[in-house]
């Protein structure tokens, strides 16, 4: 059962960071980012919307396929949704001022620095815990 969840978590954090990597090199930061800042624009928000349902869909599919009970993908849904709501308290408490953008901005500098709604912040982990769970009702225990 754990390592249903790890596998499913591993494929979905693989999964993120080869689409976010991917999708960054196709927009680069004109196309992410709005002018001379670090926030998102709506077509960076929606592919990502994608990106992370369709990984949370896989990760659910993983968990239940190699845990074989579809507790694995409840766990892993509920660390999903702790591990998201963690991550948004924390950027919601982050007090040093968001930088000025250059023009030209590394994949690393990018991912640090960019800054997206507050509602995606919390949209994230509930879109992530509903696609682990539609996964999960995807693949039927073996």
């Amino acid at each position: 059962m754990i390592g249903g969840v790890v596998a499913g978590y591993l494929v979905m954090a693989a999964l993120v960071f080869f689409s976010f990597t991917v999708l960054y090199r196709l927009l680069g930061a004109e196309g992410t980012f709005k002018s001379g800042s670090y926030e998102v624009k709506g077509a960076w928000i929606a592919a990502t919307l994608v990106v992370n349902l369709a990984a949370a869909v896989l990760g659910g599919v993983v968990s239940v396929s190699v845990g074989r009970v579809l507790k694995s993908a409840t766990i892993l849904s509920s660390a999903v949704l702790v591990v998201g709501l963690v991550t948004v308290v924390r950027t919601m408490n982050r007090t040093e001022p968001w930088p000025l953008r250059l023009s030209a901005v590394s994949d690393l500098q990018a991912a640090q620095n960019a800054r997206e709604p507050t509602w995606i912040s919390f949209c994230n982990p509930l879109l992530g815990a509903a696609g682990v769970l539609l996964g999960a009702r995807l693949k039927k225990p073996s």
